[in-house]
Formats: C-alpha cells, structure tokens, sequence
C-alpha cells in the first residue's frame, strides 16, 4: 500500500509537469498559426432590427413586472 501511494505520487507529478510543457508548446506555437490575413474593411452588419427587439423585450419584461408588483401591492 505503502509504495502504491509512493507510485500514485510520482506519476501525478510526472503528468503534471507533462501538462505544464504542453500548455507552454502551446503558447509558442498557436499564437503563430494565428496570424490570419481577415480583411473586414467593406463589411457592414445591419444590428437594427436586433436592437429593435431587444428594447421590445427588456420593455416587455419591465411592463410584466410593474403589473407583477402592483396585482401583489393589491393582494395585501
């Protein structure tokens, strides 16, 4: 039992120090990778209609809760 949890430990170590040296590869090596040529320069993106609905919704959840609390205000 005894060199079981001796085993446990070192190997736990052993995968730790194997998952800092894969995180550090992976810092060297996907910020080069991703030197990606995007040109966004004629790109437009028409959000209107998506303000539109979510003024809409936040209202309606504003109204729902006015009308929520003045109906409790009436119960007393």
């Amino acid at each position: 039992m005894k060199h079981f949890k001796a085993a446990r430990k070192y190997a736990a170590k052993k995968i730790n120090s194997v998952k800092v040296a894969l995180i550090g590869l992976g810092g060297i090596i996907f910020p080069a990778v991703s030197h990606a040529a995007l040109d966004l320069t004629g790109v437009t993106v028409d959000t209107t209609d998506y303000i539109t609905m979510a003024e809409f919704i936040v209202v309606a959840l504003v109204a729902f809760w006015g009308i929520r609390k003045g109906l409790s205000l009436l119960g007393r």
